[in-house]
């Protein structure tokens, strides 16, 4: 550890930042920011708990600079588009799906990892455990959601936990295909 310079990180993050990802794109500065952030946390417990080293090369060296946030959201115009195209969709959980989305700003990941016991449709709310920043937080849901989730519980197989499950009830559904095809559709550019 102690023969780790900035002058070191800086030619492997250089290194790295020409290799591409599995979409073969360039590695971006916020990957490259993430990476250099958890070797900077390996040598903050080295030096706190361990005592291993003195000092911290990666404080030395200045983070990338990352484009700001996607700040794109639906138009009048576009969301009666795309919750029609939902509702032609083969998949019949898609605009429920899409629904809870666009009313309570739930990822895509927390919304396909709901599962019943983390639902409470009494009092008009989700659950959320495994949140992007790791905090537990509650989602608020419009009535016509709670109705249509309420149909959904009435109708479920007690055994399977997922509110949206897959077939077989082992996993979450998949609705990448019936999303996309709804997007496109709609007619929606850069929109996820």
């Amino acid at each position: 550890m102690f023969d780790i310079s900035p002058d070191i990180i800086l030619k492997t993050r250089a290194r790295i930042s020409e290799q591409t990802n599995r979409d073969d794109k360039l590695i971006s500065n916020a990957t490259l920011n993430r990476y250099t952030a958890a070797l900077d946390h390996v040598f903050q417990v080295a030096i706190r708990q361990y005592n291993w080293a003195d000092r911290n090369p990666v404080r030395m060296i200045d983070k990338l600079k990352e484009p700001q946030g996607r700040t794109r959201s639906l138009s009048v115009e576009e969301l009666p588009r795309l919750l029609e195209a939902c509702r032609a969709s083969k998949n019949t959980s898609l605009e429920t799906i899409v629904l809870i989305g666009v009313t309570t700003g739930m990822r895509y990941g927390e919304i396909m990892q709901l599962t019943w016991d983390r639902v409470f449709l009494e009092k008009g709310f989700v659950i959320i455990e495994e949140t992007k920043n790791g905090e537990r937080r509650a989602a608020h849901l419009q009535p016509q959601i709670v109705g249509r989730l309420a149909a959904l519980r009435e109708g479920r197989e007690l055994s399977i936990s997922w509110v949206f499950p897959s077939k077989d009830g082992q996993k979450p559904l998949d609705i990448k295909s019936a999303w996309q095809r709804a997007r496109k559709s709609a007619g929606l550019v850069d929109f996820r």
